[in-house]
């Protein structure tokens, strides 16, 4: 996890709000601003795996996504400007890698002290969303080291996700792809509507090969 101050005069860059104190046009403003654009790339770069970096060393953001929001931003006023006290979202931005376009996640946490949290994500074409992020990783890695009898869990580290079929309400399937033990690992996810399921669908693995 990474910890980084993001001035509030950041903030001042944004246009003024009137009573209304629109949270929205102040948030846009926020992720809009060069500040917060070289806060992610750094961030993008620090969660990068050692085995990836080792081939390319430096990831430059070319474009970002619509922000998934995990919890509403909150924005204060503080002297002239404004602050943040609530929010969190996932960042999702097509980054270059040494000349190659690929899809990067980190989540963003705010804090009253006016500072930012990151934290990597699943990278690649995952579509499952931050609700099924957590029960999906650990799913998949645990299938991963145990169908290929890795023993050394801390040298678990995922690569890439690839979709195979286009996402829908009942379902879709992935490729992840993952270094372990020092092996590479592939395994095809199938993602399949479950209502009482985490993130509303239940996980599954199959062919899941060491190369």
């Amino acid at each position: 996890m990474r910890i980084l101050f993001l001035a509030a005069l950041m903030l001042l860059a944004v246009q003024p709000v009137h009573a209304a104190e629109d949270q929205q046009a102040l948030f846009e403003g926020y992720i809009g601003s060069p500040s917060y654009r070289a806060i992610l790339q750094k961030a993008y770069n620090d969660s990068e795996p050692a085995v990836l970096k080792a081939k390319c060393p430096a990831l430059t953001v070319m474009s970002f996504a619509k922000p998934e929001i995990v919890e509403a931003p909150v924005f204060v006023r503080s002297g002239a400007g404004w602050t943040t006290e609530a929010g969190a979202w996932v960042a999702t931005a097509t980054v270059n890698r040494c000349g190659s376009d690929v899809i990067r996640r980190v989540l963003v946490e705010t804090t009253r002290s006016n500072t930012l949290r990151t934290r990597g994500l699943i990278p690649g074409e995952y579509a499952g969303g931050f609700k099924l992020e957590e029960s999906a990783r650990g799913f998949v890695s645990m299938s991963m080291l145990l169908v290929t009898n890795c023993k050394d869990w801390k040298s678990f580290m995922l690569l890439d996700t690839r979709l195979k079929t286009k996402p829908s309400k009942q379902g879709w399937a992935e490729t992840w792809t993952a270094q372990m033990c020092g092996r590479t690992v592939t395994a095809n996810v199938d993602y399949v509507a479950e209502p009482t399921a985490t993130g509303g669908f239940d996980v599954r693995t199959n062919d899941i090969r060491a190369h």
